[in-house]
């Protein structure tokens, strides 16, 4: 209690810094027009009075405090020509933002001696910036503002990135840059590396980061020795508010209505936990303690042994063998206590759902603390949505000369999703050449699903209808802390950067339910039910564990060179570590059924779900001494396989030089980085051999820029990098993964990828905040990973990653971002936005697999596209910003081709994902200075969510 009010105290002390600050403040940064990058220790200072001025920090940032007024302020340094701004206002307790853009005397067209002087005016210094550090990037790159987050509406880092171009968003989380799987992208957070959560993704979940904490978004499509080498597609930055330049308090309240999941009475859910509406659970799902596995039983000889190793299906008998053995009872009580210590709920009910909604709160300063700048902010969220599956179809075909439907399903599906999270940044400048920064960010999801099945699947002996029940709630959590530093060495630009973060991330499935079971309608009409093992699963409980821990460090060096011909040029030098620990645990317990159903009095079962496993029909149920039997009911099994659970480290260290020179007609930007990759995982069951990859490899970059003009320029890249396989991948078991149907397994003998890349860009930027930019890129994959189905397995279920010897991705890029001006004066508040993707992707199918596919489906072909790669991407935007009125509006489209979702087995057809195009609007108004009102309309074109089977020219629906 101390701390929380020692830190309420602080915080309120910061807060009132400003509200007795009697001058006005002008903040703002001094960059180099030409190379974007910061001007270190030049001189800021009021026009007609040299003695009120300052110089500029390690990252180009000045503060002047100034009695309120109108000002001019002039930004000078040496080689460069002097810039005025003329009719500066500062008021009084208030903040004024002010950036100047200085450009090399060799480069001006004044003469020697003159200066630039130009009238304040206000801009969007956010997205203007960005364009900026784009232009003179030395990569090729495409980037979001903070500004452009809010404008198009994303709640989250992934639903932002799909206006980046050749960007596109899988599941809602998962980033594919250039049409290319999450296992050839990569996330950074204020840059280093973000850790994934899920077992079977290389990618993080990018939706577990809030929007509106966010400065800007930055993803590189080409590779410097800087930047980790396991990215093909792009490696995305997501940069934190850390130092606002003023006050900012904001605090908004959203709701939304959706025309399918809002206040709908067919609602699958379930009873859950007190704790659900925060996305936690409140222990009532957790793993009793009866069950863990340091329970131990005692039996009579004084003997302990583990609990769950008695929970066999042979347990009843040993239990009644012996009635005059002490044990005896022992079990009996045993049987009893386990079974009923889970939750005997195994079916969905339907209610009705409710209204998304959400709430948001930041609050961020920049004060002065000893003399030196201090910034601070801190974020809060919470958001609430509600999803539906009404009438989903889900089915399953078998080639034989024809396709048939060998399973159809009905689909009824509800989930509530809770995301609850926080940011905390501060971040404090010294001596004018140093910058500590310490971010935390936390953020937590927790989703609770219910799934109702039922039709035909002819694959069950009975010829019967399915019915299934899944009742899921599934927790994700990520919690990072970061240390960065950066200092000034000197007045010469030299820069030393170092970093650390601390990153803890899980996934949790407690007490996953699923209830399968058949029913027949009878010569006479009646409709019989059975829960049969030779057709379905038993009823089982699965509990599921990931805990992700990693240890990263960072340390970079820039020494500039040749400054009085350019300052661009510069030498880079540093490395990087990073340590992942990973434990991943399955339990699972299912029910059995007693060997004599009538006679041990269990109720048969009428498709009643909700009495199946009630009380009287589970465990103990009595002692018949007439009968000398004991009469149980469905009574709990261990199902638990050593070969699911597994514990793995991966550790990843790096080296890098790189030069960058600039020689007028061309700048240079060439290096390598080595990279040693030890990776290594061990199955709880001891007789699988254990995963290993170790590797040292040395990934060349160059990078060539052709200044055409000022405002345009060729891009031209030739890299190498690579692909790593994730701890699941190399991890010696298999299991089965319920959202598919299909059994996964591991290989050991994965080996990582090496990718060859080649990369075209031209770039135009007509104005400030413009753009116009096309792009060609070659990529060449050597041993590439992909997922194929196992001959030898007989129901061709089984799914294995392998290594192909290679593969081939091209495609070609444009963007279009434009003022409508230049058509008419009257558009000058309309702004255009298009970007449009071409891809092709080529696998080679295993030749395993080619007998059948020339048998049975010529018409497949020997190839297909990587999973998740879409043919086309287009995002097209027309926005309308009218700063005087406070009004900012924009009607936004997008839209993927086709994509590969799921490799069938053999000549089956793959499974594609077809095209969803979505429409957009938003429309934000000012209401005075310190309200905002939002309307948004998302998904105007109402597209279904559909997958395909793709045979002979036709669509055969798999899910929809």
């Amino acid at each position: 209690m101390t701390f929380t009010k020692s830190l309420a105290a602080f915080i309120l002390m910061l807060l009132s810094f400003s509200a007795f600050a009697q001058d006005g403040i002008i903040r703002g940064t001094l960059t180099d027009k030409g190379s974007g990058e910061p001007l270190m220790f030049a001189n800021v200072y009021v026009a007609d009075n040299t003695a009120i001025g300052i110089e500029t920090d390690l990252d180009g940032k000045f503060e002047l405090n100034l009695a309120a007024g109108n000002y001019s302020i002039k930004a000078s340094y040496v080689g460069y020509t002097d810039k005025t701004v003329e009719g500066v206002v500062v008021n009084a307790g208030d903040v004024t933002v002010l950036d100047f853009f200085l450009e090399a005397e060799g480069l001006s067209a004044l003469a020697e001696g003159e200066e630039i002087i130009i009238k304040a005016e206000r801009i969007e210094r956010n997205e203007v910036a960005l364009l900026a550090m784009r232009k003179s990037a030395t990569t090729i790159q495409d980037n979001l503002s903070a500004q452009e987050i809010s404008r198009y509406g994303g709640a989250n880092a992934a639903e932002s990135m799909k206006q980046v171009t050749g960007a596109s968003v899988v599941g809602g989380k998962y980033i594919y840059v250039r049409g290319l799987g999450d296992r050839y992208s990569s996330a950074q957070m204020n840059g280093q590396t973000m850790p994934s959560t899920d077992p079977y993704r290389n990618s993080v979940q990018m939706d577990l980061i809030p929007a509106n904490l966010l400065d800007n978004i930055v993803a590189s499509k080409t590779f410097t020795p800087d930047q980790p080498g396991s990215f093909t597609g792009g490696n995305v930055n997501l940069k934190t508010k850390s130092f606002p330049e003023r006050y900012t308090l904001s605090a908004s309240l959203s709701t939304s209505y959706n025309t399918v999941s809002s206040f709908n009475d067919d609602f699958r859910t379930y009873e859950g936990g007190s704790r659900d509406f925060l996305g936690f659970d409140d222990g009532s799902r957790a793993l009793p303690e009866i069950l863990s596995a340091d329970q131990m039983t005692t039996l009579s000889d004084g003997t302990t042994v583990p609990t769950r190793d008695l929970l066999g299906t042979s347990l009843p008998n040993r239990a009644t063998q012996d009635f005059r053995n002490n044990d005896s009872r022992v079990l009996l009580d045993l049987i009893d206590n386990t079974t009923k210590s889970l939750n005997n709920n195994m079916v969905t009910q339907t209610g009705t759902s409710g209204i998304d909604h959400g709430v948001n709160f930041s609050v961020g300063n920049q004060v002065q603390l000893g003399n030196n700048p201090l910034g601070f902010i801190v974020g809060m969220n919470y958001n609430k949505d509600y999803d539906v599956i009404r009438d989903g179809i889900n089915r399953n075909y078998d080639l034989v000369s024809t396709l048939n439907a060998n399973r159809d399903l009905t689909q009824q599906r509800g989930a509530e999703t809770t995301t609850l999270g926080g940011l905390a940044n501060i971040s404090y400048k010294f001596g004018g050449s140093n910058k500590l920064s310490f971010n935390t960010l936390y953020n937590h999801n927790g989703e609770k699903a219910a799934t109702y099945l039922t039709g035909k699947n002819l694959n069950l002996l009975s010829n019967g209808e399915l019915e299934q029940d899944e009742l899921a709630f599934t927790e994700r959590e990520m919690t990072a802390f970061q240390l960065n530093g950066e200092h000034a060495i000197g007045k010469k630009g030299i820069k030393a950067e170092w970093g650390g973060t601390y990153t803890i991330g899980s996934q949790s499935e407690p007490d996953l339910r699923l209830f399968s079971r058949t029913k027949v309608e009878q010569d006479d009409g009646t409709v019989q039910y059975n829960i049969d093992a030779s057709e379905v699963s038993l009823p089982t409980h699965f509990f599921r564990d990931l805990e992700d821990r990693t240890y990263q460090g960072k340390v970079d060096f820039t020494v500039p060179f040749a400054q009085t011909k350019n300052k661009a040029n510069k030498i880079q030098f540093g490395g990087s570590y990073s340590h992942k620990t990973r434990d991943f645990s399955e339990v699972r317990f299912q029910y059995q059924n007693s060997l004599n159903s009538v006679l041990n009095g269990i109720q048969p079962f009428d498709g009643n779900g909700a009495t199946v496993f009630a009380n009287d029909n589970i465990g103990l149920l009595d002692y018949v001494e007439a009968n000398n039997l004991y009469r149980f009911g469905w009574y709990l099994t261990e199902d638990t396989r050593a070969e699911n659970s597994y514990t793995g480290t991966e550790k990843i260290g790096a080296a890098y030089a790189m030069v960058t020179y600039d020689f007028d007609f061309l700048k240079v930007v060439a290096g390598a980085r080595v990279e040693t990759t030890d990776m290594n995982t061990v199955s709880q069951d001891e007789t699988k051999e254990p995963g290993n990859i170790s590797e040292t490899d040395v990934l060349p970059s160059l990078n060539l820029i052709f200044p055409l003009s000022e405002r345009s320029a060729i891009r031209l890249s030739a890299t190498q990098t690579l692909a790593r396989p994730n701890l699941r991948e190399i991890s010696p078991f298999s299991a089965y993964y319920i959202n598919d149907g299909f059994f996964y397994t591991g290989n050991t003998e994965l080996t990582r990828t090496l990718i060859q890349n080649y990369d075209a860009r031209w770039e135009l930027f007509p104005r400030a905040g413009e753009v116009i930019a096309f792009s060609a890129y070659y990529k060449n994959f050597n041993n590439p990973i992909v997922r194929a189905f196992v001959p030898e397995n007989a129901n061709n279920n089984e799914i294995k990653w392998v290594n192909i010897d290679n593969a081939t991705v091209y495609g070609v890029e444009a963007e279009f971002r434009k003022k409508l001006d230049f058509i008419s004066e009257k558009l000058t508040d309309f702004k255009v936005t298009l970007n449009a993707s071409y891809i092709h992707s080529e696998v080679a199918i295993p030749e395993a697999e080619h007998a059948q596919i020339n048998e049975f489906n010529p018409g497949k072909g020997l190839t297909r596209p990587f999973e998740g790669q879409s043919p086309f991407l287009v995002n097209a935007g027309l926005n309308y910003t009218n700063l005087n009125k406070g009004i900012d509006a924009l009607l936004s489209f997008n839209v993927f081709g086709d994509r590969l979702f799921i490799q069938s087995p053999f000549a089956n057809p793959d499974v594609y994902q077809t095209a969803q195009p979505q429409l957009d609007f938003s429309f934000r108004k000012s209401v005075g200075e310190r309200v905002n009102i939002k309307l948004s309309a998302r998904n105007l074109l109402n597209a279904r969510f559909e997958t395909v089977l793709k045979y002979n020219n036709e669509d055969f629906i798999f899910q929809q």
